[in-house]
């Protein structure tokens, strides 16, 4: 008999003990807090597929103020602006590399505001361990096989591409913003420094990608938002304008860098002393990396924005595209695969192995098998077949 995952118990509020619901949604696991908001695992009552529901206290946005430099001169914003424009940003965006958001709901009666997100189920693709100041992969719990890199930066750029081409910037690109789908592709999340160059998108209808992210007139920002740790050398020239797009770029490599090596290719206690760093654009590359990434690394940390890689560039190299385990055409990677499905398309395997697969899909030593029982699962699929046998969950 196929055993089931043990489903994850709902939330219950700490004053009246119910359980805590949000239309069709039940809220489960909490899966991070931040400054202004918590992140919760949510289940729909309607078809019982999860998503990510992102819970902000509006009173708490409201009161928190920023001051921003614009054309006009200064502008005083709350969070609560911030919030509106990044659900306006993620409403444009529908691509397999970007976590999708699902619906926006508004609880006028205890002042909260939801939004309902595509759940990516590994997490972020790296996690960082501050004692140490290293980061480990959270497929291979330590550092990435340069293929497995290359793959993860494929899926990056296919993201950043699609982003720059609709004239938004991500602007805090890093691991942490990097969610890993149990099938191996990862998608890109937090637009919360996102910006939509509105004027770029009225002007410019036929300029390329690289043209865009070359470009010293299109994209052009001063406002420097993100973690400073993966901002570009122009970032930190005082008053001057830069190009959004190409910072996402150098963003992107410094992420590579991470993968291959677990460490931040610029780093120092002191942000005056990590800027040198950043302006120098000289990171030690271990000896054991391959030319392959010592290339990607140097075209993608280039101080000069004329030549450094662009989406293009990092699409058509020869070296990355074999090292990608599927392509983007065929669609989104997260298909839910059960046990059950795996079963049907490998039915000689164990339910351990069939379970250690289905939850643990992006691990290189099983890629290729992951890869094969998607495409059994779409020809079944396609084929009217019904699976039958449990629908796995996630872990509480």
């Amino acid at each position: 008999m196929m055993t089931k995952e043990k489903e994850a118990r709902p939330i219950r509020s700490s004053e009246s003990g119910t359980v805590r619901r949000i239309k069709q949604y039940t809220l489960l696991t909490r899966l991070g807090q931040g400054s202004f908001a918590e992140v919760f695992l949510a289940k729909s009552d309607v078809d019982e597929t999860y998503c990510a529901a992102k819970v902000f206290d509006k009173s708490l946005l409201r009161r928190k103020r920023t001051i921003s430099r614009t054309v006009e001169g200064f502008k005083i914003h709350s969070e609560l602006d911030k919030v509106d424009k990044e659900i306006g940003i993620m409403k444009k965006l529908v691509h397999p590399n970007l976590v999708r958001l699902l619906e926006v709901i508004d609880d006028k009666k205890d002042n909260q505001l939801f939004l309902l997100m595509e759940f990516v189920e590994l997490g972020p693709v790296m996690k960082y361990d501050r004692e140490t100041n290293k980061f480990t992969s959270t497929v291979t719990g330590g550092l990435c096989e340069e293929r497995l890199a290359g793959q993860y930066l494929l899926d990056i750029a296919s993201g950043l591409g699609y982003l720059h081409l609709h004239h938004i910037a991500h602007r805090d690109l890093k691991p942490d913003n990097v969610l890993l789908g149990k099938l191996g592709r990862c998608k890109i999340a937090d637009f919360g420094v996102a910006h939509y160059f509105e004027e770029d998108h009225a002007n410019d209808k036929t300029l390329s990608v690289r043209s865009l992210e070359r470009s010293h007139s299109r994209a052009q920002i001063r406002d420097t938002q993100g973690t400073y740790c993966f901002w570009a050398p122009e970032m930190i020239q005082g008053d001057k304008k830069f190009n959004a797009y190409s910072c996402d770029m150098w963003a992107a490599g410094v992420c590579y860098f991470i993968f291959v090596t677990g460490k931040l290719p610029f780093y120092a206690e002191s942000p005056v002393e990590m800027f040198d760093f950043i302006a120098q654009a000289s990171p030690v590359i271990p000896n054991t990396l391959s030319n392959h990434s010592r290339r990607v690394i140097f075209g993608l940390l280039a101080t000069n924005i004329d030549t450094r890689l662009t989406v293009q560039d990092l699409q058509s190299d020869p070296w990355l595209k074999s090292t990608e385990l599927h392509s983007t055409a065929n669609g989104p990677d997260n298909l839910h695969l059960s046990a059950g499905d795996i079963h049907h398309a490998f039915p000689t395997m164990t339910v351990k192995q069939r379970m250690s697969v289905c939850l643990s899909g992006a691990r290189n030593s099983i890629a290729s098998t992951l890869s094969q029982a998607s495409e059994a699962f779409h020809q079944i699929r396609r084929r009217s077949y019904t699976f039958q046998g449990s629908q796995t969950g996630p872990n509480e």
